[in-house]
């Protein structure tokens, strides 16, 4: 029976560790890393609360492993929701004629909020200390672990906007350098039907992963009740790939004028190195079932780099460029920056876990993840007139805090 225990659970972890992946690869490239505190049935030396001392329908915990056991491996496979920084490239609103000088910038004329969807896998390869290795005072049960978690999400969102605006405002191309093109129309007359409907696509690729090494003990808390600290050091990488694309028309007492397009690519990349303590607390249900809640706080220094380009054109219904001297439609331009921060990663997480049998456990788990720091591209802004450009600032690295949320279930096997 042990035999086809080990067999199943070996086959389950193999179907935990890559079925995710493998859909992912099929699907597309394009995710708030899950917590990596991990939650594994731990030898006893013997402390604590003796099982013969409680009552006949006490809640105890699975039998300890024998001492001879000492490895584990568990995998862990998820869905994600992963809340991403605000995009709003392309066009913007200017203010009207009234204004010193005229036809300011007036803010983004688009926006999106993406909600990127995925899959997460998160593998451990972990080692019990032989008793005696470490002083008793670090805990029953000490623990080394080398820890793989990746996230992978995408999304695509289309939304339709009709530009707000004081009578005589415009919309206009601002391009990622920070250069306005003084090709858009006027969108807004009291008293006359005009508007300029616009219609905007944003997709995203999003992919983030970690590696930690890490450090783990029990604590009784007294009765039933199990504390685990961990001190993790961390590394990874990940990117956000954005494209945008927009059209827009302006409409003049029904009839179609002004026709202006813009798209841009734009590729987010960074790493990650710091550190990270983490909680677990843990308590039997009964005989096979154990509860557990855990947290964790990372604190990572993260560089990034930003590069991206975007192109823009102008025409009349006719099909012909607009008439803008110097300039000429299609416009290009392109934009290259990095950034340093230092970004706080925590993470909460619940679970249930199952002793299957006597080397295995079946979990499921929920968590939320927040990243005080997520990489995002902050719009390009121009100033001065549109009829008249005095400067502007070029798209840019913003950081954004973000929460993200996560669920599934995986295996720990030992050995």
């Amino acid at each position: 029976m042990l035999r086809i225990c080990r067999r199943a659970a070996g086959a389950a972890l193999i179907g935990l560790a890559f079925a995710p992946v493998t859909a992912v690869a099929e699907d597309a490239p394009a995710i708030p890393p899950q917590g990596l505190v991990s939650f594994l049935p731990a030898p006893s030396n013997g402390t604590g609360v003796s099982v013969a001392s409680l009552p006949p329908d006490a809640m105890v915990p699975p039998p300890p492993l024998p001492t001879d056991r000492g490895f584990y491996i568990s995998a862990d496979g998820s869905g994600q929701s992963v809340s991403l920084p605000r995009v709003n490239l392309g066009f913007a609103n200017t203010t009207n004629a009234t204004t010193t000088p005229t036809f300011l910038y007036n803010g983004s004329s688009t926006s999106h909020d993406p909600q990127a969807t995925g899959v997460g896998v998160d593998l451990a390869f972990g080692y019990y200390l032989p008793p005696g290795t470490v002083s008793p005072s670090l805990g029953n049960a000490p623990r080394v672990e080398l820890d793989f978690n990746l996230v992978d999400a995408d999304q695509r969102q289309s939304a339709f906007f009709v530009p707000p605006g004081t009578s005589g405002s415009g919309v206009v191309g601002v391009m990622l350098n920070g250069v306005v093109i003084n090709d858009g129309p006027v969108c807004n007359i009291t008293g006359i039907s005009l508007s300029c409907p616009t219609n905007s696509t944003e997709s995203t690729d999003f992919m983030t992963w970690h590696l930690a090494a890490k450090v783990a003990s029990d604590f009784p808390l007294g009765g039933l009740m199990t504390a685990t600290p961990s001190l993790s050091v961390i590394g990874g990488e990940g990117y956000n790939n954005i494209a945008v694309s927009q059209t827009q028309t302006q409409i003049f007492l029904g009839v179609p004028g002004i026709q202006q397009t813009y798209s841009a690519r734009t590729k987010l990349n960074w790493d990650d190195i710091g550190g990270k303590a983490g909680l677990a607390l843990k308590a039997p249900l009964s005989s096979w079932v154990t509860a557990s809640i855990s947290g964790s706080v990372a604190l990572v220094d993260r560089d990034t780099s930003l590069r991206g380009s975007d192109i823009y054109t102008g025409t009349f219904p006719g099909g012909g460029p607009l008439p803008s001297p110097p300039q000429t439609s299609p416009f290009f331009s392109a934009t290259s920056s990095s950034k340093n921060t230092m970004a706080v990663l925590s993470n909460f997480e619940g679970s249930l876990s199952f002793q299957a049998c006597q080397n295995v456990s079946l979990r499921f788990f929920g968590g939320i993840n927040y990243d005080d720091s997520v990489p995002g591209v902050r719009a390009p802004v121009f100033f001065g007139s549109v009829l008249g450009q005095t400067g502007g600032t070029p798209a840019r690295i913003k950081f954004v805090g973000e929460t993200s949320f996560y669920g599934g279930a995986g295996l720990v096997v030992h050995f």
